[in-house]
Formats: structure tokens, C-alpha cells, sequence
């Protein structure tokens, strides 16, 4: 008869898989059997959640040397132990104060929480949220990018601590170049996946679209132009969009927003809008890194073009000047009071026309210009408004 000392402990226990109300638990067979020829005959493992007394959760044959244990509350403490099992019993259990381990997953982040701080021609500064999901406390994070490479997942770590932002610029980032950034944060079970990727470019900008104008309306829709922003320095960023806020004045309404490819520079509301309303509108250009400042505002009337006044008419003339009037009874204003007229003059038998004055207001229907000698002169009359030009 053969008398066996007791097995050895199991070993290689370890908790992965974490999640907030589950963890699996592994371990191998110990390396001491207790004599030569003794059989493992299976394990029992016990659990303890805080300082509440162990409990059996699981008992199975020597072959199972793991146990995915459900039931977890997410934040709290809980113990293992395994015990080995021989023909005698099941009396060596390890740890002997038990594996202590937190319910919980590691941290997962949403698809973008890293914002940019600023940026410039070489470096970039980045911020990311601090509220990654996670029941545990965080207690660190991990910042990646791909140092210009465009190809595969940013796999350069720049930065790792406590801090929520991170400023890359040793070294200096080239001028015009896009980079991805990864963030992952990282609890008491480890390090979660890593964040969505975004991206921002080694530039500045972008500036203020320019002249920003009037370009069409009907009696229910206004549509403005303007045209680019000056490049603020070479290997600008792309611009990706341009924003349009507007609101109507009139009704004091809340502002709302549209945008426009980079190819259309002009563009209006998608709803339709209240004839003789004033709306106020103002255009940014945004690129990966953001939108630039707003343009000065610019109070618009919406409604059709007006109708054309009669054709003009002589009142009076001498050999200096001549007074032309015209007739706006019976036209269509285009739902928008008028404003004034605006008179044009030709002196080549109306091939070509110049501008030569306003009147004062709506009310005036002539206009007296000073030709200084005899000759023969083409006129044309055109209601002028101040908000949309003239017909």
C-alpha cells in the first residue's frame, strides 16, 4: 500500500474576460500529484464576494480547468479559491487568503471622444473625455497616432498618464499632413479597446469666407454666394464644407444651419420663407480641424426681383441736363416694398450703359443728369432695392 502526501496547489490562476456581470477563471493542474501514480480527480472552486463567507460554484472533473461565473455585481469585490481533488478529498485550496478581483469591464470609449485643442502649421493638440463606460475608476489613458503613415491603425504611442490632453510636436509635424489619433483608457481589469479614429491636419485656418451677397429669391426662398477664404499660409488644410446660419428677423426665430460642399458657394434655406421677412445670414468654411469665424451678418428681404418700371420719359431738358421720368403703377414690387431707383445712361446709342445715380427713395419717380453739352443719350430706369440689387 502506497501512502501519498497531499497534491499541489493548481496553478497559473488567473481572471480575464471581464465584464460587468461576469469573468471567466482559469487555472492548470498542479505539477505535484501528491506520489507517483495519483490521480487529480477534478477541482472545486469556491467563491466570496466582500467579507461573506465562501460558497461552492463550481465542481468538475479533472479535464475543466476553467469557470465562466455569471451573476456579478458590477463594482464589487469578490474571491476565489480552487481546490485540488484526489481520492482523500478536495482539501488544498489556493490562494490561501483567495484571487481578489473586481466585477466590471475595462473601459470602452464612444466612437469620438477626442477633441482638438488647437493646431498649427507643426503640432497638434488634442483633448479626450475622461467618462470612457466603465463602472470602475479609470486610472489612465493611452494616446496613439500614425505619425503621418495614413496606412493601417495609428500604432505609435505618444502619450501615457493620467493627463487628458496631449500636444504633438516633437517631433514638428509637417505642414499640410493628416494625422489619426486612437485614445484607450484603463481601469483595475486593464486596458479597454482602443476609440474610433479621428483626424486633424498640421494646419491653421480656416479664414472667413469673402464677400458674402445676395444671389437669387423667389416670394418663398433667398439664396446667398460668397467665394473662398484667403489661404492663410501654404499647405492650407482642405476645406471639406462651408455652415450657413440663418434666422428670420422678423419672427425672431431660433437660427438654423445648412451646408455646402466646398464646390457650391451658394446655397439658402430648404423651407420655404415668408415674403417681405427679413432673414439675417452668415457663412464659415470648416476643414478637418474645425470651422473658422463667422461673416459679418447680412439682413436680407425675401421676395421675387421686382418688376421693370415703364420705359423712361423726357420732363425736361437744356443744353446742360436733361430730367427723365418713369411710371411703377400697375407693376409687381416682387411681394418687397421699394427702396429707390437706380438710372443708367448710355451715350453710344445704348450699346453700353454706365451707372449714373439713385434717387433718394422709392416716392421720386425722375431723375435729372447733368450732360454737360448737346447730345443724344439712352436711358433706363430700374427699381433698386438695397437688400438685392435691381431689375
Amino acid at each position: 500500500m502506497q501512502v501519498c502526501a497531499l497534491p499541489g496547489e493548481a496553478e497559473s490562476l488567473a481572471v480575464s474576460d471581464y465584464t460587468d456581470t461576469s469573468v471567466v477563471l482559469t487555472w492548470a493542474a498542479p505539477s505535484d500529484t501528491g506520489c507517483s501514480g495519483a490521480r487529480i480527480t477534478g477541482y472545486q472552486v469556491y467563491m466570496a464576494q466582500g467579507a461573506n463567507p465562501y460558497s461552492l460554484v463550481h465542481e468538475a472533473g479533472p479535464s475543466v480547468l476553467s469557470l465562466t461565473q455569471y451573476g456579478l455585481s458590477a463594482g464589487q469585490s469578490y474571491y476565489f479559491k480552487v481546490f485540488v481533488c484526489n481520492a482523500d478529498g478536495c482539501e488544498v485550496g489556493t490562494p490561501a487568503n483567495g484571487l481578489l478581483f473586481e466585477a466590471g469591464e475595462a473601459p470602452v470609449y464612444a466612437e469620438d471622444p477626442i477633441a482638438l485643442v488647437e493646431a498649427t502649421q507643426t503640432s497638434i493638440e488634442v483633448s479626450w473625455t475622461t467618462a470612457p463606460t466603465s463602472s470602475l475608476t479609470v486610472t489612465g489613458f493611452r494616446l496613439w497616432y500614425d505619425a503621418g503613415d495614413p496606412t493601417g491603425s495609428p500604432n505609435t504611442l505618444i502619450y501615457d498618464g493620467t493627463a487628458t490632453s496631449h500636444k504633438q510636436d516633437n517631433p514638428a509635424l509637417i505642414t499640410g499632413s493628416t494625422y489619426r489619433f486612437q485614445v484607450q483608457a484603463e481601469n483595475a481589469n486593464g486596458w479597454g479597446p482602443r476609440s474610433g479614429i479621428v483626424s486633424f491636419v498640421a494646419s491653421e485656418g480656416p479664414g472667413v469666407p469673402l464677400n458674402l451677397a445676395y444671389y437669387s429669391s423667389t416670394l418663398q426662398t433667398l439664396e446667398v454666394q460668397w467665394d473662398a477664404p484667403a489661404a492663410l499660409h501654404t499647405l492650407e488644410a482642405s476645406l471639406i464644407s462651408y455652415e450657413v446660419q440663418w434666422s428670420d428677423q422678423t419672427t425672431n426665430s431660433e437660427t438654423e444651419v445648412f451646408t455646402t460642399s466646398p464646390a457650391f458657394r451658394y446655397g439658402g434655406p430648404a423651407v420655404p420663407l415668408s415674403a417681405g421677412h427679413t432673414y439675417r445670414f452668415e457663412v464659415r468654411a470648416c476643414s478637418l480641424n474645425g470651422c473658422g469665424d463667422w461673416t459679418s451678418k447680412l439682413d436680407l428681404v425675401c421676395g421675387a426681383l421686382p418688376e421693370a418700371p415703364s420705359s423712361p420719359f423726357v420732363v425736361s431738358s437744356t443744353a446742360t441736363e436733361i430730367t427723365i421720368g418713369w411710371s411703377y403703377a400697375g407693376r409687381d414690387n416682387g411681394g418687397v416694398a421699394l427702396s429707390q431707383y437706380s438710372v443708367q445712361v448710355s451715350a453710344d446709342g445704348g450699346d453700353t450703359y454706365t451707372h449714373a445715380g439713385y434717387t433718394a427713395d422709392a416716392s421720386i419717380n425722375s431723375f435729372t443728369y447733368s450732360c454737360g453739352a448737346q447730345q443724344t443719350f439712352y436711358f433706363k430706369a430700374a427699381r433698386a432695392d438695397v437688400e438685392k440689387g435691381a431689375t
